[in-house]
């Protein structure tokens, strides 16, 4: 019995070690969401954090739960108000970005509305409007991707070349699995330009090849 409850309790403290850290995580990532930094690992430190600012937020939730939890109201009032306090504010400020994603859909239907006018809905044909996603933003596939079907792909394609200066830089190209008469957009080109001030950043996984895929698709 005596060990069993050695355990239990090794098992508290490592959760509480592990609620912890996912604070002191949190607290990093609304320092890179708000303040941020031009020093190398504070480019890859805010590339990572919105990546998985989403999921940190529910990870700290889950961890105020289990602090209050492991603390107890009774045993330690002026403890367990704390960890709710500190613990909805951090959540609370990492969540503001996903909070202002209406406005940034706003925004984008403004611009749409003021270069191509304010019924540019209308214009589009029936036969595309399935070919559309329901919504500008889903939650379910922000965490679990964005549904899309096969397509081609053809990586590492060299498009320039300098001996001199010892650069080479390539694309990837994203087709339709096969040629389609029906697809809408009547075979137009997308060139997606990844951001990173030619030192950061990538083609691949830091442009989001998920949605290359849908839109080849």
């Amino acid at each position: 019995m005596h060990g069993i409850l050695n355990k239990l309790g090794i098992v508290k403290i490592i959760l509480a070690i592990l609620c912890a850290l996912a604070f002191i995580i949190g607290v990093y990532s609304i320092f890179q969401i708000y303040v941020g930094g031009t020093d190398a690992i504070s480019r890859v430190a805010n590339w990572f954090m919105a990546q998985i600012g989403e999921f940190l937020l529910f990870i700290v939730i889950a961890a105020i739960f289990i602090l209050l939890k492991l603390t107890g109201k009774r045993n330690h009032p002026k403890t367990y108000f704390a960890i709710m306090i500190i613990g909805f504010t951090i959540a609370g400020l990492n969540s503001v970005p996903l909070f202002l994603t209406p406005i940034s859909i706003s925004n984008a239907n403004a611009e749409f509305s003021a270069g191509f006018g304010e019924n540019w809905e209308t214009t589009i044909p029936d036969d595309v409007k399935s070919f559309f996603m329901h919504s500008p933003f889903n939650i379910p596939q922000q965490f679990l991707g964005v549904p899309h079907k096969e397509c081609q792909i053809i990586e590492n394609v060299l498009y320039y070349e300098d001996p001199d200066e010892e650069v080479s830089l390539y694309f990837d190209v994203y087709m339709p699995k096969e040629p389609d008469e029906n697809l809408p957009g009547n075979r137009s080109t997308i060139i997606k330009i990844h951001g990173g001030a030619w030192v950061a950043g990538d083609k691949s996984t830091g442009n989001m090849p998920v949605v290359n895929k849908y839109l080849a698709a």
